[in-house]
């Protein structure tokens, strides 16, 4: 059941903060754990837990001797009176936002199955207790001999910090794994908008004296444009929402009209949800790179190069009735061309190769007709994604605020110039 939590996350939180620990005889609750456990090769468990006092506590040792329970609510009775070594404290900001991201997380979907062999298993969880006092659990994750991995952004997140507070503790989950990082404009929906010719627009927002609009230096219109360009979201960082204290970028067009925007408070995206980390990947091809084309011995430039050039090549063509240009190679295999006036004099504005069967070589940064790389190109480094038609793609976004539309079903593209 999705939870609206966020809407009071920050006065809930604070009156869990506050007020008097709810303690099992003298100890505070456990609200995160995770534990890995070795019986096949070896005899090690390895336990790492956050209280709700916000205490790091560990516990290592042989299962034989330990004898740590198999079932989680006896887990957090057996983590309540046993002897653990405190290796540290998390400081107040940190524990409020860790006790939001476990207020909102979500139960994952499916269940855990095998997956090595003998390697142990690591298990990770959140624990919430309701007002009489009454434990849930969210599994967050497995890995080793089982596996499981939970979908909710809360519960990845949570995920990440237990094996950030405790990495002594055997995980073999790798940084693929958690939120799948996707580029900003992805993250905002707002893909294949272009902020051209836009005024980049700053503005604080003050939770008393409410939107105030500052002055944009040029340094601050290209770090804005830089974002948009090669900004990627890499997974969310607390579920709390604030009221001031954050800047909103838009880009305006001639009539004023925002046609992208975003806001950050502290570096980090706001969301409905919460706030994200954001960080710059230089993944983008060069403008050059992403507007160029390589169609048989030649180049074609998106936005420059004209119909007529492909026909002065010697390839076969006819123009169809919605004024698009068809190229034929050979006999039952097409590829297409639009200009932006549709004309044969026009600047080329799409190239689609997706029915180019055979009797056509292509080159599109660094991908061929002939590697097979354009689908895994497009979804590992332009954060892709297929749709439900069987169609990849993924946009490379240009330093004029334009984006080139990279779209496939197997390995050749069908671009298409945004502008």
């Amino acid at each position: 059941m999705k939870k609206l939590c966020w809407v009071m996350l920050a006065v809930c939180l604070l009156t869990c903060l506050t007020a008097p620990v709810q303690a099992w005889g003298s100890q505070p609750r456990i609200i995160l754990y995770t534990a890995y456990r070795q019986v096949g090769w070896g005899d090690l468990v390895e336990i790492g837990c956050v209280d709700e006092d916000g205490n790091l506590w560990k516990i290592v040792g042989y299962d034989g001797e330990l004898g740590w329970p198999y079932g989680w609510e006896d887990q957090i009775e057996y983590l309540r009176k046993s002897k653990k070594e405190k290796i540290g404290e998390m400081d107040s900001d940190d524990l409020f936002d860790l006790k939001g991201l476990i207020s909102c997380a979500e139960e994952g979907e499916g269940k855990p199955r095998g997956w090595m062999n003998d390697a142990g298993t690591e298990t990770s969880r959140a624990v919430r207790y309701d007002s009489d006092g009454k434990a849930e659990q969210i599994l967050l994750g497995m890995s080793g001999d089982d596996l499981f991995e939970n979908k909710d952004p809360n519960a990845q997140a949570l995920y990440r910090k237990v094996h950030a507070l405790f990495p002594f503790v055997h995980c073999y989950a790798d940084e693929s794994w958690g939120f799948q990082a996707v580029p900003l404009r992805t993250f905002l929906r707002q893909n294949g908008v272009s902020v051209k010719g836009c005024r980049v627009e700053i503005a604080y927002n003050d939770c008393e004296a409410g939107r105030i609009e500052t002055e944009v230096t040029p340094e601050d219109a290209v770090e804005a444009l830089t974002l948009i360009q090669y900004g990627w979201v890499t997974g969310k960082e607390n579920a709390t929402s604030v009221t001031g204290g954050t800047y909103t970028i838009s880009f305006a067009d001639e009539n004023g009209k925002d046609v992208c925007w975003f806001t950050l408070y502290r570096g980090l995206l706001v969301a409905r949800d919460g706030m994200y980390n954001l960080e710059v990947r230089y993944t983008t091809p060069l403008d050059r790179d992403a507007l160029t084309i390589g169609i048989g011995d030649k180049d074609y430039v998106l936005g420059k190069s004209t119909a007529q050039e492909l026909v002065d090549a010697g390839w076969a063509w006819e123009q169809e009735s919605d004024g698009t240009f068809g190229f034929t190679p050979e006999e039952g295999s097409w590829f297409y061309v639009e200009t932006e006036d549709g004309t044969l004099e026009g600047a080329i504005v799409s190239v689609n190769l997706l029915w180019a069967y055979t009797g056509l070589s292509f080159r599109y940064c660094g991908c061929t007709d002939e590697n097979g790389r354009l689908w895994s190109w497009l979804e590992e480094d332009l954060g892709g994604a297929p749709t439900e038609e069987g169609t990849m793609t993924a946009y490379a976004n240009l330093t004029d605020g334009g984006a080139v539309r990279i779209e496939t079903k197997d390995s050749r593209p069908l671009l298409t110039l945004i502008r």
